[in-house]
Formats: C-alpha cells, sequence, structure tokens
C-alpha cells in the first residue's frame, strides 16, 4: 500500500447525441422482401415466376453484343413471361434476368408491389 493522496476515477460525461441519430438508430430493422418462387419449379425458373413484373433501374442499355439485343426487349411494367417470349428462349432469358438483377439494371417484384410511375 502506498501512502498518499486518493485520486477518484474520472468518468467522462456521456456524449451528446442529436435526436435524428438516436431515432435513426433505434428504428426497427425492415427485413428485404424474400423472393417470390414459382411453385414446383428449380433452378433459375424457380426465382422468377411468370406473373413477376420487370422495372428497368437504368436509363442506358449497359450491355454489349447479344445481351444487348435482348436488354432493349425489357419494358418497365412487363411480366417476366412477357421478356421470355420476347426473347424467345425462355433459358436465356432466365439467366438475362437472373445477371441484370444481380447488378441492379432491373428488379423484379410482384405486382401489387410495383408503384406505376408519375404521368
Amino acid at each position: 500500500m502506498s501512502k498518499g493522496k486518493v485520486v477518484a476515477p474520472v468518468i467522462a460525461p456521456a456524449p451528446v447525441v442529436a435526436p435524428w441519430v438516436l431515432a435513426a438508430l433505434t428504428a426497427p430493422v425492415v427485413p428485404p422482401l424474400a423472393p417470390v418462387k414459382a411453385v414446383g419449379a428449380r433452378g433459375r425458373a424457380a426465382l422468377f415466376a411468370d406473373d413477376l413484373v420487370i422495372t428497368l433501374l437504368v436509363a442506358a442499355n449497359p450491355k454489349r453484343g447479344q445481351s444487348l439485343k435482348r436488354f432493349a426487349k425489357y419494358r418497365s411494367g412487363m411480366s417476366v413471361a412477357d421478356y421470355a417470349a420476347a426473347v424467345g428462349d425462355r433459358r436465356i432469358a432466365l439467366a438475362d434476368l437472373a445477371w441484370d438483377t444481380q447488378r441492379k439494371f432491373v428488379r423484379v417484384a410482384p405486382a401489387a408491389l410495383v408503384v406505376p410511375a408519375a404521368a
């Protein structure tokens, strides 16, 4: 034991947090929507049911070669079945959809969740 002055521990004041930061930190986290899967389907066909609606997220065509021609067939509001019919080969159309949704070129969602564009 040392003899001398007893020093009380220093307690730092709590940091001041802006109300909007506190609200953002305590807000409930909304889970992302689960993909709507086609019943009884496998592979990419399981990810994209025919009645899902495609929405374009990019203004310019980001593709090259043959995929450029297929990307030009996308229209906001068309269904997956419409796109597959426009491409002509369902397997290639679903592969394009998988690639383009991963890269956020298009979004695929149920028709009930698609918000119509303002006129």
